[in-house]
């Protein structure tokens, strides 16, 4: 059975259930009502009566102001005495209600009771007539005769039957609709979920990680929600895939050459039987250039899964980025200046060596892309709780359209926008996103600004430490 039938059959349970209960409610009420109605005709016609036998003889007929009530009198023996004038309202039997007298005359209470006889529907009323009483609800002792009335309950019958068909018909009705309702209703919110399958199966197909759900005429609820969701998650392994597919070809590439040096320069030795000693510096490089890109994909992957461990106390930035600056003047060589401009004494709670990574990077980035007689600025100030190292560079900058991208997994720049002026310090894509990460596990963050072809600034921001959160690490 489909969801879509299965929520219309709810629906018109539910709807079945709440008209029921309120359908009985209302028969069962007015049903109460109108009896409270016969009850007030019968108190009435009794008290009338009772009151008008104190100033008339009981061998006169009884009197009542509803033709509808027949009223009969007895003595305390049981005999009747006297009935209304009247043969038309006589009811069935000669005793109204047989058993209301017996009651009245051993308990000297007012009894009211349903009676059928002979297919006729009526209540009787039975009260005690008491010695001195002006009431005829007032008990005494001694009871000298009994008034009952009685009143047909065909009307009330009548308009109880026609209440309950008026109801039935309604609830049949109203639940008709309420399916009606409650599968177009189902079938309207399910639309959208049948085109998601529709296009997941496509998807699934084709191959085709581009497709996405129209969200056109999706409503703003749960299964617009669903939607908008899928659509974020298909774009997001689209970028992914995307970037995984460039990532194994931009490896593959960087492996080919490699192995094709270590290949030739081993084919040739092996030929002349003669160690060529640049040969070998050769294979040494490109062995080292492999081993740098295991060591970034092992990296990567640790990051990634959370397994890379991180020990965390008190770090003197500045001393870091002292270190820093005497690793980047042999890299940087003479071509390239690496100075300092600003530098603030900051303590922040981090892992030193992984910090140390972070700005090694980020400076060997700068020099990699920084033009002969360029120069490399860094900077640590403190701002308000905030520790900002600065690396500036006026080297070949970041092109608009790969700048939101610099931070993502394997990716590389076109190599139409960027140009790398050292092939041995050639990257893999991993060194940043690396960085990244590792901010991320500081509470910190990475910043980036470049005018395109005029060089690039990244901050590297994080939370200075507080006095008593060194005092914790130390103690």
């Amino acid at each position: 059975m489909s969801l879509q039938i299965r929520l219309a059959m709810f629906y018109t349970a539910l709807v079945g259930v709440v008209l029921l209960a309120f359908g009985w409610a209302i028969y069962v009420r007015s049903s109460d009502i109108l009896m409270q109605q016969i009850n007030v005709r019968l108190e009435s016609a009794v008290k009338d009566a009772g009151n008008a036998m104190r100033v008339q003889s009981s061998s006169d007929p009884l009197i009542t102001y509803d033709s509808s009530i027949l009223l009969q009198l007895y003595d305390n023996n049981g005999d009747l005495i006297n009935v209304t004038d009247s043969t038309n309202h006589r009811l069935f039997g000669n005793v109204i209600d047989p058993n209301g007298l017996d009651y009245v005359l051993e308990t000297n209470q007012s009894f009211y009771n349903d009676l059928v006889q002979e297919n006729a529907h009526y209540r009787a009323l039975s009260v005690p007539i008491l010695i001195g009483k002006t009431d005829v609800y007032d008990l005494a002792q001694d009871t000298v005769g009994v008034l009952q009335a009685g009143t047909s309950l065909e009307p009330v019958d009548e308009l109880r039957a026609d209440l309950l068909r008026s109801l039935v018909l309604i609830g049949i009705l109203m639940t008709t609709l309420a399916a009606s309702f409650g599968y177009y209703t189902a079938r309207s919110a399910l639309i959208p979920l049948a085109t998601a399958t529709q296009i997941a199966s496509e998807i699934t197909r084709a191959d085709d990680l581009s497709l996405r759900i129209p969200q056109g005429r999706t409503p703003p609820d749960e299964v617009g929600s669903l939607i908008v969701a899928f659509n974020q998650t298909m774009e997001r392994l689209e970028h992914l895939f995307n970037a995984q597919r460039r990532f194994l070809a931009d490896v593959s590439h960087e492996l080919r050459t490699p192995l094709t040096v270590l290949e030739g320069n081993a084919s040739l030795m092996r030929k002349t039987r003669e160690f060529d000693i640049e040969g070998l510096d050769i294979m040494s490089k490109e062995i080292a250039r492999l081993t740098r890109m295991v060591e970034d994909l092992l990296l990567m992957a640790q990051a990634e899964s959370g397994r890379l461990e991180f020990n965390m106390r008190p770090v003197e930035l500045d001393t870091i980025m002292l270190e820093v600056y005497q690793q980047a003047h042999i890299l940087g060589g003479e071509s390239r200046h690496v100075r300092i401009k600003d530098i603030d004494q900051v303590v922040v709670i981090g892992d030193r060596d992984r910090l140390k990574q972070v700005l090694l990077n980020l400076v060997s980035n700068s020099i990699k892309f920084t033009t002969q007689d360029g120069a490399i600025d860094l900077s640590l100030k403190k701002v308000d709780n905030e520790a900002r190292l600065t690396v500036i560079d006026n080297g070949l900058g970041i092109h608009p359209d790969d700048l939101k991208h610099i931070f993502e997994r394997f990716y590389r720049a076109e190599k139409s926008r960027v140009r790398v002026l050292d092939y041995d310090q050639k990257g893999f894509g991993l060194g940043l996103s690396i960085a990244y990460l590792i901010m991320l596990r500081h509470n910190g963050r990475i910043e980036v600004e470049s005018e395109y072809g005029k060089g690039a600034m990244f901050t590297i921001c994080m939370p200075v430490a507080t006095s008593e959160r060194i005092r914790d690490y130390v103690v």
